[in-house]
């Protein structure tokens, strides 16, 4: 015990400075700027639900997504929809870059923080902080 009746603690051995430096290393090597956890029971960095309409004239409804991020704006992004196909989308340096959703053209419009994705006929769109994290 210590003359102030509590018990003495251990000294510490990493400062706030050493957990920068580590964390300023992992971004460097292309790695997220922080550590990124996974959704419990899942592969995926995140989940929730994005706006999407699987033909033209199809009205907004919701579509599942699942992202796993890569760390320097790199991603992929997998679209449940409703009927149960699964369609990924990779971004690199932060913007969409591709899919696996067969031949169908890729068209990518961006409106503030939001990706506006048609991918033939179908539209899908996912915030920025879905890539990002933030």
């Amino acid at each position: 015990m210590r003359p102030g009746g509590g018990a003495r603690r251990a000294p510490r051995t990493a400062g706030l400075g050493s957990v920068m430096l580590g964390l300023a290393a992992l971004a460097a090597a292309g790695g997220p700027a922080w550590p990124d956890t996974l959704v419990p029971g899942t592969g995926f960095h995140a989940t929730g639900q994005v706006p999407c309409a699987a033909a033209a004239g199809q009205p907004m409804g919701s579509c599942g997504f699942g992202v796993v991020r890569q760390g320097a704006g790199r991603a992929e992004v997998t679209i449940a929809w409703p009927d149960g196909r699964r369609w990924r989308i990779t971004f690199a340096n932060g913007r969409p870059a591709g899919h696996d959703a067969g031949p169908a053209p890729m068209t990518v419009r961006q409106e503030a923080d939001l990706f506006l994705i048609a991918i033939g006929a179908a539209r899908i769109e996912i915030p920025e902080a879905v890539v990002t994290g933030g």
